[in-house]
């Protein structure tokens, strides 16, 4: 007899689309092992990582450990969002099998070598310090103005205790989203659009650590989970160094 775990259907998708921001990862290897299902992925540029734990605590019935390599989150994630209350799930013979009141589902799993946003190990960085919290908000306000201007990218930077997220050049229009923070002085980075991808599936208080043309690390933790985003600075062209 097979065992099925049991979680909210709207937990796991949650946390999926936190990790995958929103399916643009498209592939991921769902460990579910002994601290709970961890998920590690990349972006196909290589410039974004995204890891997340969620714990047996997060409200896992008959938790059981397996390895799901699945092949397409997005139609994953659309199938848990049509699904409400507890479903079962259970990995038999290289599929992923769903089962709920109404709907049932089963998805034919990849091998692990041929998913292309799978991170075996997500990346450490010697010079990530402890950080500093800020609430999402500043994010989400960085991103409407990158938005309002039409900009991909936006440039992050600590000065006079001043966390800044820029966007727009010197010589033209410019939003600026700043919050009071105690923390290093940083000089101006530019990250590309995919700290703004990011930035929408983060929300509450998070913790921000970067240097200058450095990775930027956002980490969000609670009672239940645990998520880490990583963006790369972008390249100036050589004219512009």
């Amino acid at each position: 007899m097979e065992i099925y775990m049991k979680i909210n259907a709207k937990t796991l998708a949650n946390f999926l689309s936190k990790v995958t921001i929103n399916g643009s990862m498209t592939d991921a290897l769902l460990k579910f092992g002994p601290d709970g299902l961890s998920v590690s992925v990349k972006d196909i540029s290589n410039t974004g990582f995204a890891t997340g734990l969620l714990k047996p605590t997060a409200g896992f019935i008959d938790y059981q450990q397996m390895d799901a390599p699945v092949k397409s989150i997005p139609k994953l994630l659309s199938f848990l969002k049509s699904l409400n209350g507890t479903i079962e799930l259970t990995v038999i013979d290289n599929n992923l099998i769903i089962k709920s009141e109404e709907n049932n589902g089963k998805f034919k799993l990849a091998e692990v070598q041929y998913l292309e946003c799978n991170l075996n190990a997500f990346p450490a960085f010697e010079k990530h310090d402890g950080g500093f919290e800020v609430d999402s908000k500043i994010l989400d306000m960085a991103k409407k103005n990158a938005s309002t201007l039409g900009f991909k990218h936006v440039f992050a930077e600590v000065t006079n205790g001043d966390f800044c997220i820029t966007a727009g050049e010197d010589e033209f229009d410019q939003l600026q989203a700043h919050v009071k923070v105690d923390y290093k002085e940083v000089m101006r980075t530019m990250y590309a659009a995919t700290l703004l991808e990011f930035i929408s599936v983060i929300d509450g208080k998070a913790v921000i650590t970067f240097n200058e043309d450095y990775p930027l690390l956002i980490t969000s933790t609670n009672p239940d989970s645990i998520y880490k985003w990583v963006v790369a600075p972008m390249v100036k062209p050589s004219d512009e160094e």
